[in-house]
């Protein structure tokens, strides 16, 4: 986008009153307006801006059923509870360790992926506005134990196994309390699918150097990449090649049948990853890619800091107050995080009371 572009869009930005205490969603229908009644000076230009405003409407929509989206992950990290005391009962040396986040971009963040996506006149949609991101924390095996449990994961929730689905419901028959167990299987009766990932042009992206290995990645087994394949065209599997940047993690969108009686249509980011690419991508890849990556995003967005426990993306005003644009109302841009681990010791809390059973 040329500069007097970025900088109309910015101005109307700035006119249509940001402010920490204003509703997000009154605050964007309020800039889409000011961006559809305004006219740019090319037509390439201005077609730009038309994607740029279509990806908007698409943000408002999501934004307006932000509690519904909440509730949605809430319910399916609640589900990922039963399913790692499941794992860990059934295999007695699996141990899964496992960090549950809800996470949502910040207003800015989600500004900014639109904005490049509207600069290649892309139509792709933005997954990872809402989403849940597990992380593998085992030493021993890490890929192997993500690699399972994406696939159990999945069988569970999407019916790509109706014998593990079965057994694990019994499971949760077996040992949770009626309450529990009835809202387990209601959430799993919810038709689930998988959605088709649309992937970038790989011969228009920067590659990782693996002879290199300037990070010293750890890269799958061809039996670990193996238990991923059949998954192939409904993920961004970044374990192997990562990205430019050392990037390594996979990417699902769970998504609800357009014809259910429950939240039809709503979609949701799944990120799997290692506890060494976690804390790859949150202090290294992102860290290098926001500060040295000369975008549209460092040319129309403020960096206010590039240390780590004050790093935070302002936005076109540069607040020195945090963004209020969040999912949840306990953690600013995370609304979950749980630590889940265990086996069947961990229903002592839930089991059934006497007059149960």
């Amino acid at each position: 986008m040329l500069d007097s572009t970025l900088k109309k869009v910015k101005r109307l930005y700035i006119q249509s009153g940001r402010k920490n205490n204003v509703s997000i969603v009154a605050f964007l229908k309020k800039f889409l307006k000011k961006l559809s009644t305004s006219t740019f000076e090319s037509e390439k230009e201005a077609q730009k801006i038309d994607y740029f405003i279509r990806s908007l409407t698409k943000s408002i929509n999501k934004r307006e059923f932000r509690a519904d989206y909440t509730a949605l992950c809430m319910e399916l990290a609640n589900c990922m509870k039963y399913i790692i005391w499941w794992l860990n009962t059934k295999y007695d040396d699996l141990n899964l360790d496992i960090q549950v986040i809800g996470r949502t971009k910040s207003l800015e963040s989600e500004m900014e992926k639109m904005l490049t996506l509207a600069d290649k006149l892309d139509p792709s949609p933005i997954y990872d506005l809402f989403g849940l991101r597990f992380i593998v924390l085992n030493d021993e095996k890490p890929i192997y134990l993500t690699s399972l449990l994406i696939s159990k994961t999945l069988n569970i929730l999407c019916s790509l196994d109706r014998k593990d689905q079965k057994e694990f419901m019994n499971f949760v028959s077996k040992y949770a309390n009626i309450i529990e167990s009835s809202r387990i299987e209601n959430f799993i009766s919810i038709p689930f699918s998988l959605k088709p990932i649309k992937r970038s042009d790989t011969n228009n992206e920067e590659k990782y150097d693996l002879e290199k290995n300037q990070f010293n990645l750890t890269f799958p087994t061809q039996e670990e990449i193996k238990m991923l394949s059949h998954l192939e065209d409904v993920m961004k599997y970044y374990f192997m090649p990562p990205k430019a940047k050392g990037y390594q993690s996979v990417h699902l969108i769970l998504g609800v049948d357009p014809s259910s009686d429950y939240l039809p249509g709503f979609e949701v980011e799944l990120q799997f990853r290692t506890a060494e690419m976690h804390r790859h991508a949150e202090f290294v890849a992102e860290h290098i890619g926001y500060k040295k990556k000369k975008s549209i995003f460092n040319r129309f967005f403020h960096l206010t800091s590039f240390e780590r426990k004050s790093f935070n993306i302002r936005g076109f005003l540069g607040y020195k107050s945090p963004d209020t644009d969040f999912v949840g109302v306990f953690y600013p841009n995370n609304f979950i995080s749980l630590h889940l681990k265990g086996n069947i010791s961990g229903f002592d809390s839930i089991r059934r009371n006497p007059i149960d059973d």
